[in-house]
C-alpha cells in the first residue's frame, strides 16, 4: 500500500500491518519510516476536514 493511500475518509491504515495502530513508533518515527511529511496530520481525512470546520467557525483570529 501507498503511504498516501492509507489515509482515507474514515480510517487510517497502517502500512506494517494494515491495522489502526503504529507498532511503538512514534509518529514522527511513523511519518519518516513511511514517507509522509513531518507535517502531515495521521488523522482521517473526516476528522480533519471537522477540525478545519470548527476552527474556521471559531474565528481564534480575530
Amino acid at each position: 500500500m501507498y503511504p498516501k493511500k492509507a489515509i482515507k475518509e474514515a480510517s487510517v491504515t497502517c502500512l506494517e500491518c494494515g491495522k489502526s495502530f503504529t507498532h511503538g513508533l512514534t509518529s514522527e518515527e511513523y511519518k519518516a519510516k513511511n514517507g509522509y511529511k513531518m507535517t502531515q496530520a495521521l488523522i482521517c481525512k473526516a476528522l480533519a476536514r471537522e477540525r478545519r470546520t470548527k476552527m474556521k467557525d471559531m474565528k481564534l483570529w480575530e
